[in-house]
Parts: structure tokens; C-alpha cells; sequence
């Protein structure tokens, strides 16, 4: 979505003709990395804090607390690999690694566009 705003950002400021100029102040984090380097010319002050394009995905593991409250978990699904990530379970290895390739690849799409 973002990078669909920098086209027409773009766009709009070629179409008049008039350069474009982007700002950080304060914080420049995440997507806002794609708008600011959308200018023709980029300012920052040197406290502006400007992140970069990592991205993460964070799970909670809730297996104590439910074996505490002696809480089952129950899921219902055709075929396999159908729950990812399952909080009421331990973290498998190949979950990890799923996503951590969907990170990876989100991470090289966001570079790309830049």
C-alpha cells in the first residue's frame, strides 16, 4: 500500500512539474522508509531516528499457562500443515523456518521497490 501512495506522490509532483521534497522528524520507521525515500530530495535531522525494512512476527508460547489451567486446545482442519505457528504448542523448527522465508521474502520485495 505504501508504495502504491510514493507512485502517486510521484506522479502528481511530476506532473506539476515541482520537485519533491521528504522529511524525517522524530521517527521514520518501517514503511515510512518507502515515502521518505520517495523525494527528490531527503532531509533528517540528526536525532530523527530512521529504521530500516526488517520485519518480524512474534508468537507467545501459552503451553504452561494452559497445562496450569488444564486448558485443551483443539483444532479441526483438512490436510496438512493447515495450523502454522500454534501458540498451544511448541514452537516446531519448520515452523520457524517457514517464516522466517516469508520475512525474508517480504523484506527483499520492500527492498526492491525501493
Amino acid at each position: 500500500r505504501c508504495v502504491q501512495e510514493t507512485d502517486i506522490i510521484k506522479d502528481f509532483s511530476q506532473k506539476k512539474s515541482a520537485p519533491l521534497y521528504t522529511f524525517a522528524e522524530d521517527y521514520c520507521l518501517g514503511p515510512a522508509n518507502i515515502l521518505l525515500t520517495s523525494g527528490n530530495r531527503v532531509f533528517a535531522n540528526e536525532y530523527s531516528v530512521v529504521g530500516n525494512f526488517g520485519s518480524f512476527f512474534q508468537a507467545y508460547g501459552a503451553i504452561d499457562l494452559l497445562k496450569k489451567y488444564q486448558i485443551d486446545a483443539e483444532f479441526v482442519t483438512q490436510g496438512k500443515n493447515k495450523v502454522r505457528y500454534n501458540p498451544y504448542q511448541p514452537l516446531k523448527k519448520e515452523d520457524e523456518e517457514w517464516m522466517r522465508n516469508i520475512l525474508n521474502e517480504r523484506e527483499f520485495a520492500v527492498k526492491q521497490e525501493c
